[in-house]
């Protein structure tokens, strides 16, 4: 409203009724209060409420782009130290476990072979002709030969069992049974040809067979036994298998 003077003034009115007579309000209770200092205040204070909330939604902003972008670092470091994990423990052309882990799976095996008083095998299995690959058509058709004789191990096996590359031409695999049928099945499927681009590569392989507890009772001697017993597979003409003693 305005005063006789001219000027502006805010008031605030309240009324509460005390008396109704056939619907009509006869008598009521009203206050009217002056709240213009009260909203000359809030007009003065207006473009600091302003700023203030806006500093705050800017503020607010920068921090939840923080936290995304922390999360973002985060993800980003798990998923290096994972690749690098993998990398420490696998073979990068294969991707299978490495001599690390194969180790590793090995001694797992041993330790529940002693529990459940069963058997664990290991198979040393080494490429018969790889170096000749290499010689003849280079080292990209050797890198393809290893990648599908490694797909073509893994084919043969089951989820328990473990098959790594431990090097070059040489593969080591762990498995919880005796593993004569698995050889002969290994043998067939490695010898079958590889075509690659134009070429055609022929591969064989020479097995060396070590069981637990019957050869040996600690990691390092079954993979040096089955080490040994290919060597003498390959003196002998390649292309089998053979087990280090003979199999009870």
């Amino acid at each position: 409203m305005h005063l006789e003077d001219g000027s502006l003034c805010w008031v605030s009115e309240r009324n509460v009724v005390h008396k109704v007579i056939n619907g009509k309000v006869v008598h009521s209770l009203g206050v009217i209060q002056d709240i213009t200092e009260q909203k000359q205040t809030e007009y003065l204070l207006s473009p600091a409420k302003t700023l203030l909330e806006e500093t705050v939604q800017a503020r607010t902003n920068e921090l939840a782009n923080n936290v995304e972008q922390l999360q973002a670092e985060i993800k980003q470091r798990e998923s290096i130290a994972a690749e690098l994990e993998f990398l420490a423990n696998h073979d990068d052309l294969t991707g299978l476990p490495s001599l690390r882990l194969c180790k590793d799976r090995l001694d797992r095996s041993l330790a529940d072979s002693r529990r459940r008083k069963q058997k664990t095998t290991i198979m040393f299995l080494d490429l018969d002709g790889f170096k000749q690959i290499n010689d003849d058509y280079g080292h990209g058709h050797g890198d393809m030969v290893l990648k599908i004789t490694a797909d073509r191990i893994k084919a043969e096996l089951r989820e328990t069992d473990t098959v790594a590359r431990i090097g070059g031409d040489e593969f080591v695999v762990i498995l919880s049974n005796i593993a004569g049928q698995i050889a002969i099945n290994l043998i067939e499927q490695i010898s079958q040809p590889i075509q690659i681009e134009n070429d055609e590569a022929t591969v064989s392989a020479s097995i060396g067979t070590a069981i637990y507890p019957d050869d040996a009772s600690t990691v390092e001697n079954m993979i040096r036994l089955a080490d040994k017993t290919m060597y003498r597979v390959k003196t002998l003409g390649k292309n089998n298998f053979d087990f280090t003693s003979p199999v009870k």
